[in-house]
């Protein structure tokens, strides 16, 4: 498949927080949540396609493996709903939305690299290029 960093788009983020808890209405545990994380965000791409973000290491929760849901969104018209997971993490190969994601839509797997950030806190980086096959 050939495809064209996507411009103009807006990136989509939200996952669980550090005890595996989602800001979500339906779930039972919200009140029970760490109120200083956001658990949503986004981000432009720019003109490039390229875009980033930074947050916690989600937690697993119902023996999932770690993963940050992301969509892909321009003019109001949905171009990708995956999720992005962690390439060390053993319960990728028992995961039944992953084998879903791969039948039709290779999820987004990330390799992790320790490093520091500006202020030297230690963190961990991953970098993927996500290119997404628009017919026009």
């Amino acid at each position: 498949m050939e495809g064209k960093p996507v411009t103009d788009a807006v990136i989509e983020i939200w996952q669980a927080d550090s005890q595996g808890i989602y800001l979500h209405p339906d779930d039972p545990r919200t009140n029970a949540r760490d109120p200083y994380f956001q658990s949503y965000g986004e981000v432009a791409t720019d003109d490039t396609g390229s875009w980033t973000f930074r947050t916690i290491a989600p937690a697993v929760y119902e023996d999932r493996p770690q993963h940050i849901h992301l969509k892909v969104q321009r003019a109001d018209e949905e171009l990708l709903t995956t999720q992005v997971f962690f390439a060390d993490d053993p319960r990728l190969a028992d995961d039944p939305v992953l084998a879903e994601l791969e039948g039709d839509l290779a999820a987004i797997v990330v390799s992790l690299e320790a490093g520091q950030d500006n202020e030297g806190r230690p963190v961990l980086s991953g970098r993927q290029t996500l290119v997404v096959d628009l017919v026009q």
